[in-house]
């Protein structure tokens, strides 16, 4: 994210950074739960396949079980002199079995705005940030762009611990409020889907 001279990392330094995503399959106890936040894997995804242009990256895989397919779209959106440049992130999700099914998809990024783990983090119905404490420097925001359906909604979160949330976990972490320290921000897509159906989700990450 460039553009304007500014410092341009706003991830967590530690390599690989943790950023990605995690679905939790609600239709029927036991829960069944899968996630990549590339610091942390759950292990049971086949094997991905990647198309590469020069402003985007779509990444395809399938759960080990064969029940979901997942399909992102990372899109770089150029910056300027006067802007940052923002990463759009658009999410298809497909039931392969055949029955309907319900899951939470969650996004996350932990924040280290300015290179520091003592940051500020607020959140809208929408939008969820972290940002270099005090007011004193930037951040990054993430804004859900959009659900498939009326009956499908987002939440976002601030999480209070840097790790990212396991799914089908309670998120005993996560407040819909302020928090000032080393922590994250997530958004929380609840679906219903059914069978050889694909919904769709979008968020945008933001400098501010």
């Amino acid at each position: 994210m460039s553009g304007n001279g500014l410092p341009t990392e706003f991830l967590n330094s530690v390599n690989p950074a943790t950023e990605g995503y995690g679905i939790c399959d609600t239709t029927a106890p036991p829960f069944n739960a899968y996630w990549d936040f590339a610091s942390s894997d759950s292990g049971n995804w086949n094997p991905s396949t990647v198309v590469n242009t020069a402003t985007s990256v779509k990444v395809t895989r399938t759960t080990a079980d064969g029940v979901w397919r997942l399909v992102q779209t990372i899109t770089e959106i150029a910056g300027s002199k006067f802007f940052y440049g923002k990463a759009r992130i658009i999410t298809s999700i497909t039931n392969l079995s055949n029955k309907d099914r319900f899951l939470l998809l969650d996004r996350y990024a932990n924040i280290d705005a300015g290179g520091s783990t003592f940051n500020d983090f607020d959140k809208t119905e929408t939008s969820v940030w972290g940002q270099v404490a005090e007011g004193n420097g930037p951040g990054l925001s993430s804004t859900a762009a959009f659900v498939t359906t009326p009956f499908d909604f987002s939440i976002s979160f601030v999480n209070t611990v840097p790790d990212a949330p396991i799914p089908c976990q309670i998120h005993n972490t996560f407040i819909s409020g302020f928090f000032e320290g080393d922590g994250g921000i997530d958004q929380d897509f609840n679906l219903e889907i059914g069978p050889g159906k694909t919904k769709t989700v979008g968020l945008t990450y933001s400098p501010i």
